[in-house]
């Protein structure tokens, strides 16, 4: 009958594991799977291994004692690899030497090969084929096992199916019994699309938390894992190749990099000639309105002319004598006085209309110009294209080149024939753990800790500049943050984190998604466009001074186009509040459609805020919060959140806290920086137009600290500045004049 692998002849004499009648899951307490085994297999016709068949083995690296252990046979021209369970033969795999072709027994089980092997083992090594698990084994791992099958093409998407339809992985059920006690499964399937394929499919099915997986080294690591049988020569070889590999890859990365900024200049002058002609057409339409004024001015005056002189031609007739001459005389004068505006007019028209067939000319040849200027690069686009196909053909063929001059190791085998045995056992020993979703090492992410170690002072990483000297010495803009502003009402808390976004959209090109369910669109608008320019939206505004001038319509026009650069805004529109979950959902949207790095959210507590009735307040915010700090971390978006503070019962003044905000203390606990936009309202105690920002929680000591910063505001403009700047308005602390004490009154109330 031959040597059964592991000894179990003695190890289970007595056992069940040792009848055909029974499965192993019923051996070990397990399930059993079918009700009826099939009868034991006859091994009447295999034979020992003839010389053929032991030259092929000994050529990849496979002792005649592991053959003789393992109870390899042959039948033929196949070499035959008995699957055993206990003492019972229940499947024969067959495999050509030259042909490489595979079948197994009929009426054989589907059982891994090897099962013996692994019985009362804490580590179980899975292979993907007997060759390997033989390779296995001369490296010192008899707690090896091989599937019978070999690999799928690819992942199955969605649930695992049941045991009952499982029959891909039929023998993963019938071995549970061996395989569940194991605390450690390394997986060293093929390195290839289906190798690693299999590997995944193994893992959801013995549960990745105990999986480990090989991996096989490729090109650029077999200088240290080649062993003796690998030649100088082929050593070199390899090296040369991986040399001139890495300046095709510097000279690839070098033409698409080319590539990509061709694009991007494409995309900014075509931006930049689309706005060049707007702005014609834009002063077309003035002018053409302009044209039509004057022409119905024109007829209307040709109207009025025809009207009098019906008239003057009624009273001729009633009147022929005295008052012709009269009436003459007057119809002349008025015909003088008639002729130079009529004239002026018509060249006034002529004029216009000059001006605008020569714009529309003008247009025109922007146009042109604009298409001349898109062929342009597309040809260049289009022949950077080819050099990248050519380059990425080069590549692909050095990377071949390189695979058949020493490329990677495909499975253990390879690694034993190689390597030899301490490489293989080597590669064994560091299989890394398959990785579970949430699970991480700091390691996982040392691309991005190191990204940041090489941050210089001022990058983003570190935080964006807030425009303003005083508050960046304690707080800067990082992007993935979560940032809570509160203040008591009209302290000027939107007004803040509006000319915040100002000043970041102006200086680092930011884009922001606003939720402000306050303030009416064109109020919002208007708020933005007057600390963008500075002037006055209104005519006669009241809070302006009467110096300041109002923006001109071209002013606004560019204003309104700056605002759809920098701003997109999320609004509800049905009368319904909307939830934190909808305003994420857009914010989401925008940042995949718009590339937003900033959002607000204000205020909080104009959100839909119903909650099931099992939760308390203090949790639902607590919810809340965490929500928002995912979409920051996970869409690296910094986020503004507006929320007032609770009533304060006899408020004297004193700014509020964190703690203050109504709903939850986990404003202050949640946030990554917290701040109190406070102004003084009694000019008693100082000046009206200084504002104090206190930081009261920064979590990130690179990017701020706590304290407190104060800036001039500018009522007129709406803009903040440095106590320091030398402005043409009073420094802070100089006595304000009347009128800007009583504008500054009336707007704080």
């Amino acid at each position: 009958a031959g040597v059964r692998p592991g000894g179990v002849r003695r190890q289970l004499a007595g056992s069940a594991l040792g009848g055909s009648a029974t499965t192993a899951g019923a051996a070990a307490g397990g399930k059993q799977r079918r009700s009826e085994l099939p009868a034991k297999l006859s091994l009447d016709g295999l034979r020992p291994l003839d010389d053929e068949a032991r030259a092929f083995f000994r050529s990849r690296g496979i002792s005649e004692k592991t053959l003789r252990r393992n109870d390899v046979r042959q039948k033929g021209g196949a070499v035959a690899f008995v699957s055993w369970r206990g003492d019972d033969a229940v499947n024969i795999k067959f495999r050509t030497l030259k042909e490489k072709r595979f079948w197994q027994s009929e009426g054989g089980e589907k059982v891994l090969y090897g099962l013996n092997d692994i019985l009362n083992e804490d580590t179980v090594i899975i292979v993907e084929g007997e060759i390997d698990k033989l390779s296995m084994e001369e490296a010192g791992f008899r707690n090896c096992v091989s599937v019978p099958d070999g690999a799928p093409r690819a992942v199955k998407d969605g649930p695992l199916p049941s045991e009952a339809d499982d029959r891909k992985f039929e023998y993963v059920w019938n071995c549970r019994a061996w395989l569940d006690p194991a605390t450690k499964v390394v997986l060293a399937t093929d390195a290839d699309g289906p190798g690693q394929a299999l590997a995944e499919e193994l893992a959801r099915r013995l549960g990745r938390e105990r999986c480990f997986k090989v991996r096989w080294p490729q090109a650029e690591d077999l200088e240290e894992w080649e062993g003796v049988s690998s030649s100088a020569a082929e050593a070199e070889t390899a090296r040369h190749v991986k040399a001139e590999l890495a300046v095709q890859e510097a000279s690839y990365e070098r033409m698409r990099s080319t590539r990509n900024e061709l694009v991007a200049a494409a995309k900014r002058d075509e931006h930049d000639a689309r706005a060049g002609e707007e702005r014609f057409s834009r002063e077309l339409q003035q002018i053409e309105r302009q044209v039509r004024t004057l022409w119905r001015q024109q007829q209307q005056q040709q109207q009025q002319q025809q009207q009098q002189q019906r008239e003057l031609q009624q009273i001729e007739r009633q009147v022929r004598t005295l008052w012709r001459q009269q009436q003459q005389q007057q119809q002349q004068q008025q015909q003088q006085q008639r002729q130079p505006q009529q004239q002026q007019q018509q060249q006034q028209r002529q004029a216009l209309q000059a001006r605008m067939e020569q714009m529309k000319a003008q247009r025109e040849t922007l146009r042109a110009q604009r298409e001349e200027m898109a062929r342009g690069y597309a040809e260049q686009i289009q022949s950077a294209d080819a050099e990248l196909a050519e380059a990425e053909g080069a590549l692909s063929t050095m990377r071949q080149k390189l695979q058949d001059r020493g490329g990677g190791w495909k499975d253990a085998n390879e690694a034993l024939v190689r390597g030899g045995p301490e490489a293989l056992r080597a590669l064994v020993e560091a299989a890394e753990p398959i990785p579970i979703r949430g699970l991480f090492h700091f390691g996982d992410f040392q691309d991005e800790i190191m990204r940041y170690y090489g941050l210089a002072s001022g990058q983003e990483g570190r935080g964006m500049s807030t425009g303003w000297e005083a508050i960046d010495e304690l707080y800067r803009v990082v992007p993935g943050e979560l940032t809570v502003v509160t203040g008591v009402p009209n302290s000027g808390k939107s007004e803040w984190v509006d000319a915040l976004m100002c000043n970041i959209a102006e200086v680092h090109g930011w884009r922001f998604a606003l939720c402000s369910m306050e303030n009416r669109v064109h109020e919002h608008a208007r708020k933005l466009l007057e600390k963008h320019t500075g002037e006055a939206f209104l005519s006669r505004a009241r809070y302006a001074s009467a110096a300041q001038r109002r923006m001109s319509q071209d002013t606004l026009m560019d204003g309104l186009q700056w605002l759809d650069e920098h701003f997109v805004l999320i609004r509800h529109e049905d009368d319904e509040l909307p939830n934190i979950d909808w305003v994420l959902s857009r914010a989401k949207a925008a940042v995949l459609r718009y590339g937003i790095r900033g959002l607000l959210i204000d205020p909080y507590n104009e959100l839909d805020h119903r909650r099931p009735g099992n939760i308390t307040e203090t949790e639902y915010v607590s919810q809340i919060l965490s929500r928002v700090k995912r979409f920051a971390q996970h869409n690296g978006v910094h986020v503004w959140f507006v929320a007032h503070p609770k009533q304060l019962q006899q408020w004297k003044g004193s700014p509020p806290g964190l703690y203050d905000i109504s709903g939850s203390a986990h404003f202050m606990n949640k946030c990554d920086n917290g701040l109190v936009v406070h102004r003084n309202r009694d000019e008693e105690q100082g000046p009206l137009d200084v504002v104090k920002i206190m930081l009261q929680k920064v979590r990130n000591k690179e990017a701020g600290t706590i304290g407190e910063a104060e800036l001039r505001y500018d009522l007129a403009s709406g803009r903040y500045h440095d106590l320091a700047e030398n402005l043409d308005a009073p420094p802070a602390g100089a006595t304000p004049t009347s009128e800007t004490n009583d504008a500054l009154k009336s707007f704080l109330q």
